[in-house]
Order: structure tokens, then sequence, then C-alpha cells
């Protein structure tokens, strides 16, 4: 007589994963949101709902902004890499 493995039961939804919208990068807490990220207009979304601040890699602050609903202008930074700040959440962020 052959042994058959009991067939598992099915998951629980609870342990089935969360369903990402394909246009959305899931992220970690503690990270800032900015799309479309590299930005050639410097106008960006954000999931931020406090200002952000914009750094240079040397740490200088450029720029600081508030959204706007969930648009955030920062058309007056020049191309480059920055890092970005509200609260607590971080995030790298490019201009072309």
């Amino acid at each position: 007589m052959v042994a058959v493995p009991p067939v598992p039961p099915p998951p629980d939804v609870a342990d089935a994963p969360a369903v990402v919208d394909p246009g959305e990068r899931p992220t970690t807490p503690g990270t800032l949101r900015l799309w479309p990220n590299p930005s050639s207009s410097g106008q960006v979304h954000t999931s931020a709902h406090a200002p952000v601040e914009v750094y240079d890699l040397t740490g200088r602050r450029v720029a600081e902004a508030m959204p706007m609903g969930d648009m955030l202008d920062l058309s007056a930074v020049a191309p480059g890499a920055y890092l970005a700040r509200s609260g607590t959440e971080r995030t790298l962020w490019v201009r072309r």
C-alpha cells in the first residue's frame, strides 16, 4: 500500500498577498514615494501629506514644497540626484 500525503487546507484569506496596482511599487514603512522617478518636468505625485524637503547629495537643502493633494511641484530644482524627506519618510529622487 502506498502512503498518500494529506492535501493541505486552502489558504486563509489573511495569508494571501496584498494586490498591488501594476503601476505602483510596494514600499516599506518610512519610504517616501515620489513618482515618476526620474522626472523630467519636476511635477511629481507623492505619498507625503506634509512639507517635502529636498537635499542635494552634499546634504544642502535645495527646496521645500507642500503637496497640493498628491502633487508636488519641484520644477525649480535643477537636474540631478536628490534625497527627499517628509517627516520620518525618506527617498532618493532624480530630476533629468
